[in-house]
């Protein structure tokens, strides 16, 4: 006898994820090559919007699909894909990418100062947000190196 889960994802969220899925892809595409570094892509703009758009949970879905096809050696991240890239020295903000979501949220519902205005509180938590992943980053990528 089995048991029936009651999982119950919207086709709109489901559309919604593959659309920002392969935008993520895209925007890694968008790259400028830094000498001495690895890359400065568009995909830092577009992982902000995760959170405001799909939320802690989607959105944490979402980048953990992105690094593990980017893993499994889909070219999904700026210079290509495949388990090698853990070397690289911008994997440390992937990581830190994967972990954006969950932050978000802690951020704005902890941010009592523009709980009454929705822009402002996007605004200030992905600024806090943004100081956050550079953290994460650049400690991973100083702990590799």
């Amino acid at each position: 006898m089995s048991q029936q889960t009651n999982v119950s994802v919207s086709t709109q969220t489901i559309c919604k994820i593959g659309i920002y899925f392969a935008l993520l892809v895209v925007s890694s595409k968008v790259a400028i090559p830094i000498p001495f570094y690895d890359y400065i892509s568009l995909q830092t703009a577009f992982i902000f919007l995760v959170y405001p758009i799909l939320g802690a949970k989607y959105g944490s879905w979402l980048t953990v699909l992105y690094l593990i096809s980017g893993l499994l050696g889909l070219p999904t991240f700026a210079s290509g894909g495949g388990l090698g890239y853990i070397f690289k020295t911008t994997f440390g903000f992937l990581i830190a990418f994967t972990l954006m979501p969950f932050l978000a949220a802690i951020v704005r519902k902890g941010n009592k100062l523009f709980s009454h205005h929705q822009f402002l509180n996007t605004l200030v938590s992905n600024y806090i947000c943004l100081i956050m992943v550079h953290l994460i980053g650049f400690c991973i990528q100083v702990f590799y190196y």
